[in-house]
């Protein structure tokens, strides 16, 4: 289940792991404080994302993160729709960068 942080509404967790998207392609993972605050980040510059020992792509990870309800660990693929959806909400949600 993917959810955000009260603190930064843009950080979202997928199966325990947390992450912040910037300008539509930067993925950050965040470690979280048990008081709600963001104590580390580190940019993915990877184009896979190891989540509690199962490989993620990282477009997977930035789907999951505009469509909360999407099952990650489906073995359903990324369609063309779904791209084409993805690449309308980074340009919507990031208009100067794309």
């Amino acid at each position: 289940m993917s959810t955000m942080t009260e603190h930064d509404p843009m950080i979202f967790d997928v199966n325990g792991v947390h992450f912040r998207l910037f300008y539509g392609d930067e993925l950050y993972r965040v470690r979280i404080s048990k008081n709600g605050r963001t104590e580390k980040w580190k940019k993915l510059e990877s184009n896979e994302v190891n989540i509690n020992g199962k490989k993620y792509g990282k477009t997977r990870i930035i789907y999951k993160a505009f469509n909360a309800r999407w099952d990650i660990d489906s073995d359903e693929r990324l369609s063309h729709e779904m791209l084409t959806e993805l690449n309308y909400m980074i340009r919507m949600n990031y208009p100067n960068h794309h």
